[in-house]
């Protein structure tokens, strides 16, 4: 099943300036609203004075609901105390039941009456797309080619056809779509421009199917000579998400020239963002003094960007300069920097990058070394060496191992090395066994607390919290040159959470100690030492440590939703790199609802995200 909200970033980091391309049939995506150039209302015409050749609205598919679904008593309700948001609310509420064909009919009726307002027909289509109703296209398109829909209309139902395909993938709205790049209807043909682009990024049309791709940017070349603000807004967007570096020079005099319209220039230079080149610089200091606020403001944010782009300049004064400047700027260049760091080839630009945004989140993170002469190696009086040292006095472990994967998608943080060990959803692996770890936990007076449960996880029994953090040798490549150095660091710092964009949340881990089952052979093993997981980040009643976190239950790796939190782009060394893990006890007595939260407050998360089964 494919999620509601889908839209994925050109890079993790990059949102922020950067436009957001569908994936899915999504919310976000309807918030983005792409400015039109709707006519000016036209008066009503006076009864009796219709022309003859007046044009007929296309006629809807289903009949006026009779009588109304109770569930939708207030959208179809003529009192005007009933709110728009109440209206969109009741719709809203549907996510949350089975797909009706009541409420089907109900709702594809609502979408094609253009006397109701926009957001209630917006919020018809988003579950009529969820539910996959096999009509939605061809109602889309029936409304495309209406008259009497409003332009703006027609421009949003071929936006819906847009997010249909990236959810369902299906040929009729596709061949929708691509009908619209030659519509007569500019209104139509200007959003066309945004949606295959949309599309074309999505799908890899550059290489995927080149002929497709072609079309896409002879539109957008159109589109940007063409005198229509509409027009050209849609296709500033398409050159950012398209990532048309050689667009650089057209929009840099776009943003420059100070006659052109403001929100033309604005859409420009953030368009600058992903294909910004060293001679941008001139058009985000002519921004910057232009004395329009939004002006100023987009070209601070753009700024980043184009010294990004002078790390990888053969001029060393250059580069000097724009390290400067970025390290200055620290987490405030974090989307710029990412764009060097995310790349799969590690260039000088790549490692500077990654050092400036290392040290920026280590500011003020950096825990002090382990001396080792106060700890006790674990079995050292049987003559049975293990990697696992111990402070019982202080309740503190050190485990050794390794890095697991520095680019990986997570559901652990830890685990051990060996047959089952999910190595490739983790960060680091130990050289001891889970059992060992348990044991050790044990030795050091940590308290079991069996399975999590909500109030558990803001009243953990008294010496149940673990803190956790990791030591190892950092290498990072600055001005100056190659630098080593040993750092201890909390483990959270390793792991990197996709939708708030920082580091996972530092809170105390509980000591879940695994579970016993029984096997077929009749014999009961902890699962742990089959399964190998020591500290899970979604929850998993099988591992020894597991995280109090509300993003627990979304942490799980779905291909189709993507990666709640991954190995951290910024900090984690090199596969295979040494690490010594660091056990010791959280020092809290008490943990507030608020301390667990580690997502995006900003951003609704449903649990009917997925749409239902398609019904033929």
């Amino acid at each position: 099943m494919l999620p509601r909200v889908a839209w994925a970033p050109l890079t993790g980091a990059v949102l922020s300036v950067c436009c957001g391309i569908c994936a899915g049939y999504s919310l976000e995506a309807q918030a983005e609203d792409p400015v039109r150039d709707d006519p000016a209302p036209q008066a009503p015409p006076v009864e009796g004075d219709e022309p003859k050749d007046k044009p007929k609205p296309a006629k809807c598919p289903v009949a006026k609901p009779n009588p109304v679904p109770e569930a939708l008593q207030k959208v179809f309700s003529a009192d005007k105390t009933v709110t728009l948001e109440d209206r969109k609310q009741e719709i809203q509420a549907l996510f949350k039941l089975e797909r009706d064909d009541a409420f089907v009919d109900a709702l594809r009726w609502l979408a094609h009456q253009n006397d109701q307002p926009e957001a209630v027909r917006h919020e018809a289509l988003l579950v009529l797309g969820n539910w996959h109703v096999l009509a939605v296209p061809g109602d889309l398109a029936g409304m495309l080619t209406d008259p009497l829909q409003p332009p703006a209309w027609r421009a949003k139902a071929l936006e819906h056809l847009g997010f249909h395909y990236n959810a369902y993938m299906d040929k009729d709205s596709l061949q929708h779509v691509e009908a619209a790049m030659a519509s007569e209807d500019l209104a139509v043909r200007d959003m066309a421009v945004l949606v295959v682009a949309r599309l074309a990024q999505a799908y890899s049309w550059d290489t995927a199917q080149p002929a497709r791709h072609k079309k896409v940017i002879t539109l957008v070349d159109e589109a940007l000579s063409v005198p229509r603000k509409s027009a050209q807004l849609n296709a500033i967007q398409a050159v950012g998400l398209l990532v048309l570096k050689g667009y650089a020079a057209r929009l840099e005099c776009l943003a420059s020239d100070d006659k052109a319209d403001a929100e033309v220039r604005l859409a420009a230079l953030k368009a600058l963002a992903p294909i910004a080149q060293v001679t941008s610089l001139g058009a985000v200091d002519a921004c910057a003094k232009s004395g329009d606020a939004l002006l100023v403001g987009a070209a601070e944010e753009v700024r980043p960007f184009v010294l990004a782009t002078q790390l990888t300049a053969p001029d060393a004064a250059l580069k000097e300069s724009a390290f400067k400047a970025l390290y200055a700027m620290g987490l405030r260049a974090q989307s710029a920097l990412a764009q060097h760091v995310m790349s799969t080839e590690v260039t000088e630009a790549h490692e500077l990058s990654r050092t400036i945004l290392g040290d920026a989140l280590l500011k003020g993170q950096v825990l002090d070394a382990v001396d080792r002469k106060d700890f006790k190696r674990w079995d050292e009086d049987k003559g049975k060496l293990k990697p696992i040292w111990l402070n019982t006095e202080k309740r503190m472990i050190i485990l050794e191992g390794e890095v697991a994967q520095d680019r990986a998608a997570l559901e652990y943080a830890v685990v051990c090395k060996g047959e089952n060990a999910k190595l490739h959803e983790c960060v680091l692996a130990l050289h001891c066994s889970a059992l060992d770890v348990i044991y050790a936990l044990l030795a050091c007076e940590y308290t079991y607390v069996g399975e999590l449960k909500e109030d558990a996880k803001i009243k953990l029994p008294p010496k149940a919290g673990v803190m956790m953090s990791v030591e190892f040798e950092r290498e990072t490549l600055s001005l100056q040159g190659r630098e080593k150095k040993i750092v201890r660091i909390p483990l959270e710092l390793l792991v990197w959470n996709t939708e708030t964009q920082r580091p996972m949340r530092r809170v105390p881990w509980a000591f879940t100690g695994s579970k016993y089952q029984k096997m077929p052979d009749g014999k009961m093993v902890l699962m742990a030492q089959i399964e190998k997981g020591v500290v899970s980040i979604m929850y998993d009643p099988h591992a020894i440590l597991n995280s109090l976190l509300d993003a627990a239950t979304a942490s799980n790796v779905n291909p189709q939703q993507g990666a709640f939190y991954t190995a951290s782009p910024f900090l984690v060394p090199k596969k295979g790199s040494k690490i010594s893990l660091v056990f010791e006890p959280w020092e809290g007595t008490e943990l507030k609802p608020e301390d667990l939260v580690d997502r995006d407050k900003n951003k609704e998360h449903h649990d009917h995200d997925a749409p239902k089964e398609a019904t033929p």
